[in-house]
């Protein structure tokens, strides 16, 4: 699908997780030069995955999000 083609990578990250019991439901990496690049320049695996959290709550074009996470081969994640 178009949806696991631009954040299937995110979805078998072996760095991201999302932490419910100690954080709530916030992004968590294993990885500090992640954490570096995102805080130093806004990019890379931290920034595509809190797209991906926006996109799927509908913060992208809407013709992206039907592409992405509503067309027929659409998964639930």
């Amino acid at each position: 699908t178009k949806g696991e083609e631009r954040f299937g990578y995110l979805l078998d990250h072996p760095d991201l997780y999302v932490d419910v019991e100690e954080y709530g439901n916030c992004i968590m990496c294993d990885n500090n030069e992640a954490y570096d690049l995102y805080e130093e320049n806004g990019v890379g695996i931290i920034s595509d995955a809190i797209y991906l959290i926006y996109a799927l709550a509908g913060y992208c074009p809407s013709n992206k999000f039907e592409e992405w996470f509503d067309g027929s081969d659409a998964k639930l994640i």
